[in-house]
């Protein structure tokens, strides 16, 4: 996949994960992740989200954003839902041939 496609598909991903969060009662078991619930999940991706932003954010020289402590839970998918929009934001505006920190 291309990088523009890449970043497509990670928004639909979000999309989707935000509007599950959304749906549900956040201590309802994730059958995929062994002893979480919706909440462990969501503030999960959440801290990812708002950690890699900031790795662009300072790879490019863009302001980082807040990031915030998490909220309880009535909050809780309208927080992460900020931390995975500002990701994909942070995506769409750097360019793919950025250098930039990564685990390897």
């Amino acid at each position: 996949m291309d990088p523009p496609s890449l970043v497509d598909a990670a928004s639909r991903e979000a999309e989707a994960l935000i509007f599950a969060v959304g749906s549900g009662a956040m201590d309802v078991p994730v059958p995929t992740c062994e002893g979480w619930e919706v909440r462990d999940l969501a503030l999960h991706v959440a801290e990812f989200c708002g950690f890699w932003t900031h790795v662009l954010c300072e790879a490019t020289g863009r302001q980082k954003s807040a990031f915030p402590h998490p909220p309880g839970n009535e909050h809780l998918p309208e927080w992460m839902a900020d931390r995975c929009v500002d990701l994909v934001d942070a995506l769409v505006a750097t360019p793919p041939d950025t250098p930039a920190w990564t685990w390897f």
